[in-house]
């Protein structure tokens, strides 16, 4: 459709009597009851709400989808900290056994890391609690150059 289709039906509008009177009952009635029935209005206003309340509720979907989970965190930060395969394994494992909520907590302090993995250790067989306590020194270290 082009502008002059649009222009030719405005120019039209005088020689339908039906249009004519239409247009003017609204402009006679525009501040009347009679113009907008209630049910035409709360329909409206309803439409409104539900359209709202639609976009709401997409909103918060995409925003709970848009946070990162708590091991996403945790691996994106041990990258950071230059860790291998084998410290994560073994933070994942301390902070499981430790019934911590992420391994993020242990990469917090040295001494956070340094309390649980004392902890680990004690439940572990002694012929591994020092390779253990070597790689969680190794940990401590690589921490703190990337802090």
């Amino acid at each position: 459709m082009t502008e002059s289709f649009f222009l030719t039906t405005l120019l039209q509008i005088d020689d339908n009597p039906y249009v004519m009177e239409t247009v003017n009952h609204l402009v006679e009635h525009w501040h009347s009851d009679r113009l907008l029935a209630p049910a035409l209005i709360s329909g409206g206003v309803g439409c409104l709400l539900l359209s709202l309340a639609c976009l709401k509720s997409w909103k918060l979907h995409r925003s709970r989808h848009e946070r990162e989970h708590p091991m996403a965190v945790f691996w994106r930060m041990a990258g950071f900290a230059g860790l291998g395969w084998v410290h994560r394994i073994l933070l994942v494992r301390i902070a499981r056994h430790q019934r911590l909520p992420s391994p993020v907590t242990l990469l917090v302090s040295c001494h956070t890391l340094h309390h649980f993995a004392d902890r680990y250790v004690q439940t572990i067989a002694p012929r591994r609690r020092s390779r253990v306590m070597s790689r969680v020194a190794d940990i401590r270290r690589r921490i703190a150059e990337a802090a």
